[in-house]
């Protein structure tokens, strides 16, 4: 896999802290969420449209929050899901984006689950991707390639039955935890990994900036030092 010189061609999000940001800001956690829903949309504005990224993905939940998160909680968070879908429907069409949607989508009410399936093939011609990870987990998506992937076969034709097909080449995680988890672990064998010490509301435009020119700087280099972690203080 080659790296683009001075961008890359698919970023991942992981927009952690939204909890924690309640908190700190004496939120309920509904007028958190709403916050970082907002601050995603200008997040995907900022890469695809002022930055050219064509592929971003945002991880959004494991199945895990589905089932264990308190059911406060998890109805706050599909009433402001249903606000974004809605918002996303002209967002995408402002800004060329096909949205796709990946992982166990059935444990979503079924009203959200309709709605995004319109979504999806409402943007279907579009150009940009955006893909949002919903009750997805790296480790059934491998399991499931596990399945239906024949004996024998190579590594190109396992991928191929991956969810996310694009290899991933920078993850971006708020919240000050430095690991990916759950999400896209054969995907992100080669991605340059930039942990930022914010919570995810809190994320600036100038953060984004610094990520993707200290993604360039490092690919000019030559390529050198892949496994480097960068944190910004």
């Amino acid at each position: 896999m080659t790296f683009p010189l001075d961008r890359p061609n698919h970023v991942v999000i992981c927009p952690d802290g939204t909890r924690r940001y309640a908190i700190k800001q004496g939120l309920t956690i509904e007028e958190a969420y709403k916050v970082s829903a907002q601050r995603l949309l200008e997040v995907i504005q900022w890469l695809i449209d002022e930055h050219a990224i064509p592929n971003v993905t945002v991880y959004l939940t494991h199945p895990s929050t589905h089932i264990t998160r308190p059911q406060g909680q998890l109805q706050a968070l599909y009433r402001v899901f249903a606000d974004f879908l809605a918002q996303c429907n002209i967002f995408c069409s402002e800004f060329d984006i096909q949205l796709q949607a990946v992982g166990e989508l059935e444990l979503l009410p079924i009203s959200l689950y309709t709605n995004l399936k319109h979504l999806q093939a409402a943007t279907i011609h579009h150009h940009n991707l955006l893909t949002l990870l919903i009750g997805y987990s790296a480790r059934r998506e491998i399991l499931s390639a596990a399945d239906q992937c024949p004996p024998g076969a190579s590594f190109a034709d396992f991928a191929s039955f991956l969810w996310v097909q694009l290899p991933v080449h920078l993850i971006l995680r708020t919240g000050g935890v430095p690991q990916i988890g759950d999400m896209l672990l054969l995907q992100s064998i080669e991605a340059r990994l930039f942990f930022i010490n914010k919570l995810f509301p809190e994320l600036t435009r100038q953060d984004i900036d610094w990520v993707l020119a200290e993604f360039a700087k490092c690919n000019r280099c030559g390529g050198e030092d892949l496994e480097r972690r960068r944190t910004l203080q």
